[in-house]
């Protein structure tokens, strides 16, 4: 995965340090745990099936999912795409 789509997702809306602070949890989820997941997905991938691989994985972050199911409804072609694609959100 490309490193510039990590450092972005570090540097966007997600929180100060790359953190993210779930609603009505105590985790933070850093962009680390989604690049950590979504390396794992065997690309190219309709979005419902990288849903459906990130709730089976039990990488249960709700902010993952929320920006995930903001993305368009497409097929995705790398991990790198998707990152870039939950950059724009």
């Amino acid at each position: 995965m490309k490193d510039t789509a990590y450092r972005k997702l570090k540097a966007t809306e997600l929180g100060k340090g790359g953190n993210v602070m779930e609603t009505g949890s105590s985790a933070q989820a850093a962009p680390a745990e989604m690049q950590k997941v979504l390396k794992n997905v065997n690309y190219p991938v309709k979005k419902g099936e990288l849903i459906a691989h990130v709730r089976k994985s039990g990488a249960m972050n709700i902010m993952l999912l929320q920006k995930l199911g903001m993305l368009k409804d497409k097929e995705y072609a790398s991990a790198d795409e998707v990152l870039e694609a939950i950059i724009r959100i």
